[in-house]
């Protein structure tokens, strides 16, 4: 891994600085160094922590760094800390980098970290680094993976992958929805609710177009005249199939009074369907399209308008529900 060659040049160049900059007297210096190590026959264990703090006229810097090494024969395995709190006339810095390195015969894996917090007169960035390397002794045995966060104030905030696939760990187990060919992103298996798309391109004889079963579609006016009064809708679908259910009505409040009016799905509330109309916003309408998966047999749409005050009529114009399965 390339990158490793960077936390030894960081650790070189900050304790060369340092010192160079203490002997011009410029800043004052001090450090503090332990290190334990123990051997027998071939194996070496080793820790070292070496501490530098250093302060001149406008400037000030800590600065740690941790080595823990551990071998037997040509087998190691490493780890180097490096962390740094840094203020100048310029900036503030404050940097964490890690590098993990495990060798056995032929095969290697490491892992490097990096995160840094820049501030500066003119804004302030946060970026953290992760990446992992694991190679053994064939050709071309090096994979790598590896992602990156940074945060621009009042500029960019962005997320990068490194990645051959990349998936998500769900409760039932991991999937892997995207996966990289050479220069191409794949997406293995996706439903999209609501796409625009500028080009398509499909391999021939491979469009599967779904079937439009219709079950039961309910238009006529509603009212809520208590508290108590709802409005239910059910349908039955067959487990594995797709319900596209449709809602288009406009609610209105015929008093001052205030109501919250909420549509459920099976005692849950459907996202986007719940506000509230008053005197200052009386009416409101309420749209949806959306396909609904993993429902089975028996399922119940209701609308209810829950008022405060006194009696406070809320009507539905229309009361439009429909449903329509969708067939593989």
């Amino acid at each position: 891994m390339d990158d490793t060659r960077d936390i030894r040049a960081v650790i070189a160049d900050l304790v060369a600085n340092a010192a160079d900059a203490a002997a011009q007297g410029k800043v004052n210096l001090d450090s503090l160094e332990t290190r334990l190590t123990v051997s027998m026959a071939s194996s070496v264990a080793d820790y070292r922590q070496r501490i530098f703090v250093m302060a001149g006229a406008q400037e000030a810097m800590a600065l740690t760094i941790e080595e823990l090494t551990a071998t037997v024969g040509s087998n190691s395995a490493a780890i180097t800390t490096v962390q740094q709190a840094q203020v100048t006339t310029d900036d503030a810095v404050a940097g964490l980098q890690s590098y993990l390195v495990a060798v056995f015969g032929g095969n290697v894996a490491e892992t490097l970290i990096r995160i840094e917090n820049l501030a500066t007169p003119s804004g302030a960035v946060s970026r953290v680094g992760i990446k992992a390397v694991a190679s053994a002794s064939e050709p071309n045995s090096e994979r790598s993976a590896a992602f990156f966060l940074e945060s621009v104030s009042g500029g960019i905030s962005r997320v990068l992958f490194q990645a051959n696939q990349m998936g998500f760990a769900l409760p039932d187990g991991v999937t892997f929805p995207f996966y990289k060919v050479g220069n191409a992103v794949y997406i293995s298996n996706a439903f999209f609710e609501n796409a625009s798309i500028t080009t398509l391109k499909v391999a021939g004889n491979n469009i599967t177009t779904m079937v439009a079963d219709y079950i039961e579609t309910i238009s006529s006016t509603a009212n809520f005249l208590y508290y108590t009064d709802f409005y239910s809708f059910s349908f039955t679908v067959t487990p594995g199939d797709k319900a596209l259910i449709i809602i288009d009505s406009i609610f209105t409040i015929t008093s001052s009074n205030t109501a919250q009016v909420q549509v459920t799905l099976n005692g849950t509330a459907i996202p986007g369907l719940s506000f509230t109309i008053s005197s200052d916003a009386p009416s409101h309408r309420a749209m949806l399209a959306r396909v609904f998966l993993g429902l089975s047999g028996t399922n119940t749409i209701t609308v209810q308008a829950r008022r405060t005050g006194s009696i406070a009529p809320v009507t539905a114009t229309p009361m439009s529900v429909s449903v329509v399965r969708l067939l593989r």
